[in-house]
């Protein structure tokens, strides 16, 4: 009988890990794919200039600002939709929980 209650409790075990493999690659994805599209900004904000003068920052502060403003419409967007705005409520929710969760752990030892 305990057998079979640990063999279940290591296969739901097993598929949480599972899982949360699968979670952080899909965040290493949207990371990378940030920064192409951030680099996609940069070279797109550049496109009429010829030169970059050594210390020039306006190229790229104008492109910090389209990304930001891109940033800023997608944001709109999430809020706008209640499905999608429900789903960043549970995923900011649930990274409360596990920060307080580290914060209890880092406290205790």
């Amino acid at each position: 009988m305990l057998n079979k209650v640990r063999d279940k409790i290591k296969s739901l075990s097993d598929t949480v890990k599972s899982k949360t493999k699968k979670a952080k690659s899909k965040i290493a994805a949207i990371g990378i794919s940030s920064m192409v599209a951030m680099s996609m900004a940069i070279a797109a904000s550049a496109e009429g200039e010829t030169t970059v003068t050594e210390g020039s920052t306006a190229s790229l502060s104008g492109a910090v600002t389209d990304i930001l403003d891109v940033v800023t419409q997608i944001f709109n967007y999430i809020l706008s939709n209640w499905y999608l705005l429900l789903f960043f409520a549970g995923g900011l929710i649930l990274l409360a929980i596990r920060m307080f969760k580290a914060i209890k752990r880092s406290a205790k030892g």
